[in-house]
């Protein structure tokens, strides 16, 4: 029986998001995106809605999505990839998250955009799911497998409820070293970050490759998005680094939660750690 999140983190998750999501509605919702990930820009997608979009069509593409796949969207956030999956090719997508507000958020926009017959949302674990083997054609994470306290885990249940051919799809930052491996003050940078996000210690880009063989995965691809995702870091870098002193400020007058603060400095983290390249932004593809 798979392991799912403790209770603790799960909690740490669901607080986060719910303190979170406000900034993510006001400073990264971009017209239709409807999105909390990262998007991949490039010479046609310049504009942050247009990029946030780009990230959508490039997932889709590389793990061949066709009107026929059923996906689970492993932590699905506020449904906007879900949503544009089921308008934009037409195949059915449940959603799973751990976060009640959000999945509230998901279904309002699954009724206002009209796909209600292809997408579901439901309050699951992605580490311990409760689905039936072989369930799924396309296992899709999109910014949402670093939450995993056990990313092995994570993996090897996707592996299960992915019928025989089945892909699976992770977009996400990984590092270059295991944290232990980091000199104490990168370490530290590491554990605020970590903790900022409420994520569960991040996965080397080795270690999740192994993840995924040791799983049963095969024809492993990983693709570097870094280049195309540095202006989500830096637009959040920006953000963050006047917020940061303030928030401070506010948090000692208890007029902010703790984790609006911890949610600035992340910002300011994840870009030093992009251009001092202890980090970086992949893609993994993979076949049961």
């Amino acid at each position: 029986m798979a392991q799912g999140t403790s209770l603790s983190h799960r909690d740490k998750i669901v607080a986060h998001y719910e303190q979170t999501t406000p900034l993510y509605k006001k400073f990264w919702y971009f017209g239709k995106a409807y999105a909390l990930h990262n998007g991949f820009y490039d010479k046609r997608h310049l504009t942050p809605f247009r990029a946030l979009e780009n990230t959508n069509r490039v997932l889709a593409y590389l793990a061949k999505i066709t009107p026929q796949d059923k996906i689970l969207d492993a932590g699905c956030g506020v449904g906007g990839g879900a949503v544009w999956i089921a308008k934009n090719i037409g195949a059915k997508v449940t959603g799973i998250n751990i976060s009640s507000l959000q999945l509230d958020m998901a279904r309002q926009l699954a009724r206002e955009q009209d796909v209600n017959n292809l997408v579901n949302f439901e309050n699951r674990d992605y580490c311990d799911t409760k689905f039936p083997n072989n369930t799924f054609d396309v296992v899709w994470m999109n910014d949402s497998s670093c939450h995993a306290e056990n990313k092995e885990t994570l993996v090897r249940e996707a592996y299960r409820i992915l019928k025989p051919g089945g892909r699976i799809i992770v977009s996400d930052g990984f590092t270059i070293k295991r944290k232990a491996e980091l000199p104490n003050v990168l370490r530290k940078m590491q554990d605020k970050f970590e903790d900022g996000f409420a994520i569960g210690e991040l996965a080397t880009t080795e270690d999740f490759k192994n993840y995924l063989r040791r799983s049963g995965f095969r024809d492993i691809r990983i693709i570097d998005k870094t280049k195309a995702t540095f202006p989500n870091f830096l637009y959040a870098f920006i953000f963050g680094l006047p917020a940061y002193p303030l928030l401070w400020v506010l948090e000692k007058f208890k007029k902010v939660h703790p984790m609006v603060r911890k949610f600035a400095l992340t910002a300011i983290l994840q870009f030093i750690g992009e251009r001092t390249k202890l980090a970086r932004y992949l893609i993994f593809l993979a076949s049961k």
